[in-house]
């Protein structure tokens, strides 16, 4: 199970950094050179998802690979992340052409793999050391529930982009009904 769990982890750090490379798209500038607001949400998701799949490897005998935990004085004390996508736009390149795709078939294959990511933690198998507690409400399937939880948000975010997209593209805004 720890291994599934550190490929899922190495997933989602390539998905949060393809994330973070989406320029959204509006109607007076095709591409910004900011994220709007549903991509930093579902970037922010992205990275608490895999925060909370460390949290499962502890539970299940890893040690803290940041051994300076308490004892950081300067920069150079501060440890590098783990289960890092060195690959980048790489990691992917098989399965999407990023050069070729515009924002909205990127955003659109994001989700996609997203989605695939929260189906393989939640149907996530394998051997575990009897001393884990695998029991309903420990805290190995509580963590799991909150990795689902923001991997279920960030593909929220990521719909909502595709909604703010769909609605910045519109030649005229749609029209408000007051309600008496």
């Amino acid at each position: 199970m720890k291994n599934q769990i550190k490929e899922l982890r190495i997933q989602i750090d390539a998905l949060h950094q393809l994330t973070l490379l989406l320029m959204p798209v509006t109607k007076e500038v095709h591409y910004k050179f900011s994220n709007s607001q549903e991509i930093e949400d579902a970037a922010h998701s992205l990275i608490y998802a895999k925060a909370w799949l460390g949290k499962c490897m502890a539970e299940l005998g890893d040690k803290t690979p940041y051994a300076n935990d308490g004892k950081r004085k300067s920069v150079e004390d501060i440890e590098l992340p783990t289960d890092v996508a060195t690959g980048g736009r790489d990691t992917f390149t098989q399965v999407i052409d990023w050069d070729s795709t515009n924002h909205v078939e990127r955003v659109d294959w994001i989700r996609t793999e997203i989605q695939a990511i929260f189906d393989k933690l939640e149907n996530i198998e394998g051997e575990v050391d009897e001393s884990v507690n695998t029991k309903p409400n420990s805290k190995l399937e509580r963590y799991t529930n909150i990795s689902l939880q923001y991997l279920a948000e960030a593909r929220f975010a990521l719909g909502f982009e595709l909604g703010r997209v769909k609605a910045s593209l519109l030649s005229t805004p749609p029209q408000l009904v007051q309600v008496d």
